[in-house]
């Protein structure tokens, strides 16, 4: 293969495509990118059997050639190579790069042992507003479960129907709930559990971009069509819980508190409270006041502090692991946060006062056994 290629496309598409490279595998080949050369353009790709990662970039070819190339290695070098303009050759077992004054060289195997990457079905293909998934992901990866024990928890659950989409996501102790509308036009019908490395990796690639994205759906794989390149993810077996049954729908006592004061008294009352239960109680009053209490009694440690809330129910009792409660109040984006509860036993919803137009979030947190 020969072909000369621009610093200025050559090396970001190599950072792109190379950050999906494992750290760590059994299979050395998987620390390859493979490089093609074609009619007037490159294509790189690479893979960790999971999620892969392709592209290609204008180049100006002499040669036609496949090779598979140490991806960090390239890529790192390319990154602070000098010159503008990039010229590489070689065949199946090596490349050398040529600058005015030097040459370098890398050692390369037949991209035959690369495994193969799946083909796009093009008639599954969807366009979706990026800064809308982009958002959903953001408010409902929290909740996602980090053992594989329930291998579907350990997954966003994806759904779109009609003219909606919902994001879900639950460890057994939190839930997350994430919805759009009003997708003029639209005619969803998708329902997919998308591992969290998939949507973290897609974030990284789509960056602030505000663009429409092209996703396409197979039996298990999952496309994302960028601009430059193609994320390919390996979806998660399902089925995924009934979440709408295990989501209170006749908690009456509604709670209005201001949020960013709830929330720092929650962060410092949650230092001194154990730090293996990080039990934070909440007592609601009829006055309209909350106590914010903690004990750590390994340390001997005790936190105790009050504030003002909107709230004319009963007294109630409650406590919660202060670390969910914490991720909650962070992605909620109004002023005041929405409490509904019903006993110290059972589930509590956390919402926001008001919503943007086409959007509703929720966010359920199951209480502690009292100390």
């Amino acid at each position: 293969m020969e072909f000369t290629v621009s610093k200025d496309d050559f090396s970001p598409l190599l950072q792109k495509v190379a950050s999906v490279i494992p750290m760590r595998t059994s299979l050395p080949m998987l620390y390859n990118i493979v490089i093609e050369s074609g009619k007037n353009k490159i294509t790189v790709k690479a893979t960790d059997l999971d999620i892969s990662i392709r592209g290609e970039c204008k180049a100006e070819v002499k040669n036609k050639g496949k090779i598979a190339i140490q991806g960090k290695v390239l890529s790192d070098f390319i990154r602070e190579y000098t010159e503008e303009e990039i010229n590489i050759s070689g065949d199946e077992g090596h490349i050398e790069i040529k600058s005015k004054r030097g040459k370098y060289s890398f050692s390369g195997v037949s991209e035959e042992e690369f495994p193969k990457l799946p083909d796009i079905d093009v008639k599954n293909v969807v366009e979706i507003p990026g800064g809308v998934i982009r958002r959903m992901v953001r408010k409902s990866q929290l909740a996602v479960a980090r053992d594989d024990s329930r291998p579907a928890l350990s997954g966003i659950l994806w759904r779109g129907k009609g003219e909606e989409m919902v994001m879900v996501a639950t460890n057994g102790h939190l839930l997350s709930k994430v919805s759009y509308s009003g997708f003029k036009n639209a005619k969803f019908n998708f329902d997919v559990i998308v591992p969290p490395k998939a949507f973290d990796n897609f974030l990284k690639l789509y960056g602030d971009s505000e663009d429409d994205v092209k996703v396409a759906f197979s039996k298990d794989i999952l496309f994302f069509l960028l601009d430059e390149v193609i994320l390919t993810a390996r979806l998660i077996e399902g089925p995924y819980p009934n979440f709408e049954q295990v989501i209170p729908t006749n908690n009456d006592k509604k709670i209005i508190i201001d949020k960013e004061m709830f929330l720092q008294l929650i962060r410092q009352s949650s230092i001194l409270a154990s730090n293996i239960t990080h039990q934070i109680k909440l007592s609601f009053s009829s006055l309209g006041t909350v106590k914010i209490s903690a004990t750590n009694f390994d340390i001997g440690t005790q936190a105790e502090d009050e504030m003002d809330v909107d709230y004319k129910g009963d007294d109630l009792e409650i406590a919660y692991n202060s670390n969910y409660l914490l991720d909650i109040l962070k992605h909620i984006d109004t002023d005041k946060a929405l409490m509904e509860l019903s006993s110290s036993e059972k589930a509590g919803v956390v919402r926001a006062v008001s919503y943007a137009e086409n959007e509703d979030y929720l966010y359920l947190i199951m209480p502690l056994r009292l100390a």
